[in-house]
């Protein structure tokens, strides 16, 4: 594919997606991406997801809180914390990213 079109700012291409259920019953999904166009950052990335449970209550209203009668609704949410990596395969990348998720986030505490 062409990218050097001036109207193309960035590029990245999904190289491999990866969704991992941590002993804490928490859910995440990594996407392992390469930067073809628009940066000079390092040539492979992660990004990761915590799938997390939503209400929406009979007024309307969307929270975390599940009280009353509520119809939930799973989203996938962005960690934006998560560290950069800097690899130099897809592999070497997801590991990376793998090994901050179980160090950090294999607990059951959820920041709401």
């Amino acid at each position: 594919m062409d990218y050097n079109n001036s109207a193309i700012a960035e590029a990245i291409e999904i190289v491999k997606t990866v969704e991992v259920v941590l002993a804490s019953n928490r859910s995440f999904r990594l996407e392992a991406v390469r930067r073809l166009k628009g940066t000079a950052e390092p040539q492979y990335d992660v990004s990761c997801y915590e799938r997390r449970t939503l209400c929406k209550a009979p007024s309307e209203t969307i929270s975390a809180d599940s009280a009353g009668s509520v119809t939930q609704f799973a989203v996938w949410t962005r960690v934006i914390e998560m560290p950069r990596v800097n690899p130099d395969s897809v592999e070497a990348a997801l590991s990376q990213a793998l090994n901050w998720l179980v160090t950090y986030r294999n607990n059951q505490n959820t920041p709401w």
